[in-house]
């Protein structure tokens, strides 16, 4: 008899457990490999590239933002810039740059980093099927 109550009461819980539960496509904890545009204390520093490999749409906390994933090209740079610029409707260009102190000797390995464009309208992302960077233009992922 108490059969027919445990079976309804696990239905009922798998029911609620699952109609709550977002889309998780596209939601990401933010990576821990994040990092910011950091400006140098003082003139004395090199500026080089930011090296991209990928740009994905993904929601963080409920946020839609634009994540991108790429290296530095040695151990001593920081992101210098990371702008945006809307080439036309569904077409995003990233422009972003490292630095590095002048006269610093570095480890000559690329640095893995994602990065997080968290100040563009959620209606116009939206309508980006496309994004330019590294002087080439990619369908967005």
């Amino acid at each position: 008899m108490k059969f027919p109550i445990y079976l309804s009461s696990l239905i009922l819980l798998l029911g609620c457990a699952t109609a709550d539960t977002p889309n998780e496509e596209n939601h990401i904890s933010v990576p821990e490999d994040t990092i910011e545009v950091r400006k140098p204390a003082d003139d004395n520093y090199s500026q080089g590239r930011v090296y991209i490999s990928q740009v994905k749409r993904a929601t963080v906390d409920g946020k839609p933002v634009l994540l991108v994933r790429g290296s530095l090209p040695e151990g001593c740079s920081r992101l210098l810039k990371a702008d945006y610029d809307f080439a036309s409707e569904d077409v995003i260009k990233l422009e972003m740059a490292s630095w590095r102190p002048a006269d610093m000797a570095c480890t000559q390995v690329l640095v893995e980093f994602s990065y997080i464009y968290d100040d563009i309208d959620s209606e116009k992302l939206q309508n980006v099927s496309h994004v330019e960077y590294n002087d080439e233009r990619k369908e967005l992922e």
